[in-house]
């Protein structure tokens, strides 16, 4: 029997298209609305989980360009781009040596990065208000839950071993992921991770006792999918998520309290985190790669292999660390341009904290932007996502949460 044939808890149906091609062209009068819908959408990629009529990416990139043409304004695009010059420069670097020495990848190239661009900035010029922010973390945390809640669902009521649970374990024993592009352990810990990130930037921005109450439950259900994955990368970046808030917050109480939720994390990965057998996530596997990413830079420290084609000298495995693809595909020109972007960033973080320091009260998002950058930073290490879109999504929604505290960091 196929994968294709397979009855899964939902399925595909002109219905469903005609009711997201709907609401894409409802929410297209109102930018905020739209951004919120174009990140769920890209999050959930519904063209990898069904056989659909409608290319989404393909439908996408024309709305997210005419929004961002017809929606703003000069002044905000020139202060956004000036911003942006480094990450900019590192884009420009993978198009021209795509066009001039890898000519049969500009398709592939091009499709892949125009969409997490335009996402990157409808995020920072349409989110970049309190009704837009939680609009997008409603939608990231709505998606998150989406991914891993069928995964989970599979994984307690399909027989091990049976056609659908294999689908949700591919070849990893007992470890959980999802599908598409999130089929691997690593990368949907790191799904549930974004979701536990933006369950706390709603719990900061809301005066819900209703939604802090749901909290307390998505938080742990995320958390759970982190051990039932087995991903060490993804538990250590759930830690991460909590530690600034332990450092930054004044309050003795709220420091009790992340250090309890830290400590009561690793003690329960140890219980309900399965045994890691498979060869791929091993350390010596992984060092395989690594090394051979290194090697493949020395052979071309300028210019590269080539945006995403360390794959193909790597006998199709993926190298398992965003900053080792970026030196390898781009080389040492390409990659100082990507790595100054981070720099730049992480430095408004810090102009923040420094800000907000000898304030009286901490300032919650900032203890949380800081949480998200430095747990981001540290899954690169492990995860593939050089200029995917998750990568644009993480770094526009920190942006966005810093262009809104009115420190002074936006003028660095």
């Amino acid at each position: 029997m196929e994968e294709a044939a397979l009855r899964y808890l939902y399925q595909p149906s002109i219905w469903m298209e005609v009711t997201i091609l709907l609401v894409i062209l409802c929410s297209f009068p109102k930018p905020k609305v739209l951004t919120a819908v174009m990140a769920a959408l890209l999050l959930l990629r519904p063209n990898e989980r069904f056989e659909c009529f409608v290319s989404y990416p393909k439908v996408i990139f024309p709305i997210l360009a005419i929004s961002l043409f017809l929606f703003t304004d000069k002044e905000s695009r020139t202060k956004q781009l000036s911003f942006d010059k480094p990450l900019l420069y590192f884009i420009a670097v993978i198009s021209v040596q795509t066009v001039v020495l890898h000519s049969s990848d500009i398709v592939r190239n091009f499709e892949f990065l125009i969409v997490g661009v335009l996402l990157y900035y409808a995020v920072n010029m349409f989110s970049n208000e309190q009704g837009g922010v939680k609009l997008l973390c409603y939608a990231i945390v709505c998606s998150c839950l989406f991914i891993t809640g069928e995964a989970v669902y599979y994984h307690f009521t399909e027989p091990v071993g049976s056609q659908i649970w294999r689908v949700f374990h591919g070849g990893n024993v007992g470890r959980l992921q999802a599908w598409g592009n999130w089929a691997n352990a690593n990368e949907t810990a790191f799904i549930s991770c974004l979701g536990v990130a933006n369950v706390l930037y709603l719990c900061a921005n809301l005066n819900s006792k209703l939604f802090y109450t749901i909290s307390l439950t998505l938080i742990p259900f995320f958390a759970f999918v982190v051990f039932l994955t087995g991903s060490r990368a993804g538990l250590a970046t759930l830690v991460l998520i909590f530690i600034p808030m332990a450092l930054l917050l004044g309050s003795n109480i709220g420091k009790a309290i992340v250090v309890m939720a830290i400590v009561a994390a690793v003690l329960l990965s140890s219980v309900y985190a399965p045994e890691r057998v498979d060869l791929e996530a091993s350390s010596e596997d992984r060092f395989d790669l690594r090394y051979g990413a290194i090697k493949l830079f020395q052979q071309n420290p300028i210019k590269g292999v080539g945006f995403q084609r360390i794959k193909y000298d790597l006998g199709g495995m993926a190298v398992h660390n965003t900053y080792l693809q970026a030196i390898a595909e781009t080389g040492v020109i390409g990659a100082s341009f990507l790595f100054y972007f981070l720099y730049k960033l992480g430095t408004r973080i810090y102009f923040a904290i420094m800000y907000f320091k000898n304030k009286k009260t901490f300032n919650l998002n900032v203890a949380l932007v800081t949480g998200q950058y430095v747990s981001s930073l540290f899954y690169f290490l492990w995860g593939n996502q050089l200029l995917s879109v998750l990568f644009f999504l993480i770094l526009a929604q920190i942006n966005t949460v810093l262009d809104l505290n009115g420190d002074g960091s936006e003028n660095i």
